[in-house]
């Protein structure tokens, strides 16, 4: 590290990393940073809102109040 933060390719080491589900030690390992200012990397991503927006459930509205309002119908055994 130079001494005025992290570059592109450093931010982006540290990205893969974290997809990749490494620790922040092993994320070190292949970068000449401080174990540090790769975990501020790694807490300011996980912080981060998501860049996409968010998805919808796929099923139909009600699904829990659907299922439960049959198990009571089955009631007249």
């Amino acid at each position: 590290m130079s001494g005025g933060g992290l570059t592109r390719r450093e931010r982006h080491r540290i990205a893969l990393g974290t997809v990749e589900g490494l620790a922040c030690a092993e994320i070190v390992l292949g970068l000449d940073l401080p174990t540090s200012a790769v975990a501020r990397e790694v807490l300011a991503a996980t912080a981060a809102p998501p860049l996409t927006a968010p998805t919808r459930p796929t099923g139909p509205p009600n699904a829990a109040s659907a299922t439960s309002s049959s198990r009571t119908s089955r009631t007249g055994r």
